[in-house]
């Protein structure tokens, strides 16, 4: 078999995957004036580097029939929606939008040497430069950032970028796990499954629910798919006993140094007073208290997580009447700025859509988001499709159930926050990485399901 990676390309790839989300992370810490413009070329950059590893060295007639069409033309008409948008109202970034969408995430998916082994393989290498860029993630954060009683954001400023970051590593840690149980090894299991727990501790302490939710659906998703399959696969009651012991220890181990011994290191030792002008330098918000203790965590997370349930629009956090305002302005034409002034019960203040598909629609006009809206239908009913097949055939497809996480995790969060450039946020680089399954049909999970 021609396969995509060697090893040596493989860790290639996987430490251009790493250096893509810490380029993403750059658009925190950046000023705002060139944050975008410094994402989109590095990471694009670094994109190029992985195409040029991956894609084939000849090419036939065949590889045209591999291509699913109707979702390479939902992509195209995206992008030119954004050209368009670019011309009309003279906007480099939706120019970049579109060549990067248009063009560089085309070229790959249509010139990358994949198959199902190479899909293996690829996927692999992302998932190790995620968890690679976690190890990162886990030293700034114990040096400059512990864990207060306010909302948690760590350095990335905004505790939504941090979900969107978190829900990946999240994916790549379980499909480690699911691998280790797929092949009967306990080896790593533990390791990982530590990751899990102290991922799960962030994202309480993050008070995001469009980070926790999917996480809870993707988990539900993979244990019943595990339980149908627990005939072709070799796990045993210990192993899985160990994984959820190794979790609880993750996450408690994690609060006790995040909360604790990072707090006390910031206030106790000389390394605090450059902390500190790091911490100003970056513009990140300044440590006011520890949290004290964990009966406060999991309070703070109750109270964020029953907020609104009584019918408040708190609930949604004031999107309710954003999204009615974005709705009363959409047209054809599109808008030249991507925010509005927003005045509402709860917030006066300038804001974006908080909603990728109003966005769109907002920003291009009514046609770019109807266009974004039938490219997510189709990969969600691909999606759906691959997973009752497999789930018919009692398939534990850890690829196939790492992807679909991906859709769920940029599908729920694209609902309540925006996100469609590829380096504006970690799901959403990952999910347009991951579209290559549905664009190309000899990888198509919905065409025929892999078997062991």
């Amino acid at each position: 078999m021609n396969n995509i990676l060697s090893e040596n390309k493989q860790k290639t790839v996987a430490a251009l995957f790493t250096a893509i989300i810490l380029t993403i992370w750059s658009g925190s810490l950046l000023p705002s004036s060139i944050a975008y413009t410094v994402t989109m070329l590095v990471g694009s950059f670094f994109f190029i580097g992985i195409v040029l590893l991956t894609k084939k060295t000849k090419y036939s007639v065949s590889d045209i029939n591999n291509i699913n069409i109707p979702i390479l033309i939902c992509i195209e008409l995206i992008a030119i929606c954004f050209l368009i948008a670019s011309i009309r109202f003279q906007m480099l970034g939706y120019c970049a939008i579109a060549c990067v969408i248009g063009f560089v995430f085309p070229f790959f998916y249509c010139s990358v040497n994949i198959s199902r082994e190479n899909n293996r393989l690829f996927l692999r290498a992302l998932w190790d430069g995620t968890l690679v860029s976690y190890v990162f993630f886990l030293i700034i954060s114990f040096l400059i950032t512990p864990i207060t009683d306010d909302v948690y954001a760590a350095f990335l400023k905004n505790p939504n970028t941090l979900g969107s970051y978190l829900i990946v590593v999240f994916i790549a840690a379980v499909y480690k796990v699911n691998n280790r149980i797929h092949n009967g090894k306990c080896n790593g299991t533990i390791k990982y499954s530590l990751i899990l727990g102290s991922i799960v501790l962030f994202s309480i302490v993050s008070l995001s629910r469009t980070t926790i939710l999917p996480m809870i659906l993707i988990l539900v998703i993979n244990i019943l798919f595990m339980l149908a399959c627990k005939k072709n696969i070799r796990v045993d009651k210990k192993q899985i006993v160990c994984i959820v012991v190794s979790v609880i220890i993750g996450l408690a181990g994690t609060f006790l140094l995040y909360a604790k011994v990072s707090y006390l290191m910031q206030e106790k030792t000389a390394w605090g007073n450059l902390s500190s002008q790091i911490v100003k330098a970056l513009h990140l918000n300044e440590n006011e208290s520890a949290m004290t203790n964990s009966e406060k965590l999991f309070e703070n997370f109750q109270r964020k997580s029953m907020k609104g349930l009584d019918g408040s629009e708190r609930f949604t956090s004031g999107r309710t009447e954003i999204w009615k305002d974005y709705i009363k302005e959409l047209n054809w034409l599109g808008h030249n700025k991507e925010e509005r002034h927003i005045v509402t019960k709860y917030y006066d203040y300038t804001t974006n859509a908080h909603n990728t598909y109003l966005q769109i629609a907002y920003s291009t006009g009514i046609q770019g988001g109807i266009a974004f809206l039938v490219f997510i239908i189709m990969i969600s009913i691909y999606s759906l499709l691959s997973l009752i097949r497999a789930f018919k055939l009692r398939v534990f497809d850890i690829e196939m159930l790492s992807t679909i996480g991906v859709i769920i995790a940029f599908g729920l969060n694209s609902l309540v926050a925006v996100g469609y450039s590829p380096f504006s946020a970690t799901v959403v680089f990952v999910f347009w990485v991951v579209c290559v399954v549905f664009v190309r049909k000899d990888v198509n999970l919905y065409k025929k399901s892999r078997g062991n």
